[in-house]
């Protein structure tokens, strides 16, 4: 599993992290998570939680269970281009926006805004974001965006102009 707030920083850093580390003993969970600008701690590293600085999404997606994220739209396209269901909880802009898509197309479960996520919240959300069901919407959305070429489409575009 993937977690990672990307830039999105957070005055409850310590509290996120406890509630993460919680979750991922209870539910015997391996987890990479990425510190980015959230300043996210160092100690919340444990035997099955390793802390990043930051990582390389295509290559670290691709082996990862899911992906829970702020809800950036490139977020939002890395997670789910690899197949992996996705949960969002977004802080700003238009991170509700992609959380809520991410539901609607049963990819996700909802999403938990980040500054409402607890214990009970997050183990809801990896339990559904384990289910059959949405790992196989998942697998058959991303043979979809990979099949569309939209990154070397745009990337052909503005190389034409």
């Amino acid at each position: 599993m993937y977690i990672g707030f990307g830039r999105m920083p957070s005055t409850h850093a310590y509290r996120m992290a406890s509630v993460i580390v919680e979750v991922l003993a209870a539910t015997r969970i391996r987890a990479v998570l990425a510190k980015g600008w959230g300043s996210l701690p160092a100690e919340a590293s444990t035997r099955d939680v390793h802390v990043v600085e930051s990582a390389p999404h295509d290559w670290l997606f691709s082996r990862c269970s899911g992906v829970i994220h702020h809800g950036g739209a490139g977020m939002t396209h890395a997670g789910l281009r690899w197949g992996r269901p996705t949960l969002v909880c977004p802080v700003i802009g238009d991170q509700p926006f992609w959380g809520l898509m991410v539901e609607r197309i049963r990819v996700g479960p909802s999403p938990i805004p980040l500054g409402r996520l607890n214990v009970d919240l997050l183990k809801a959300a990896l339990r559904e974001l384990q289910s059959k069901s949405l790992q196989d919407n998942a697998v058959a959305l991303s043979k979809n965006i990979q099949m569309e070429g939209a990154a070397e489409t745009a990337a052909d575009l503005i190389e034409a102009a």
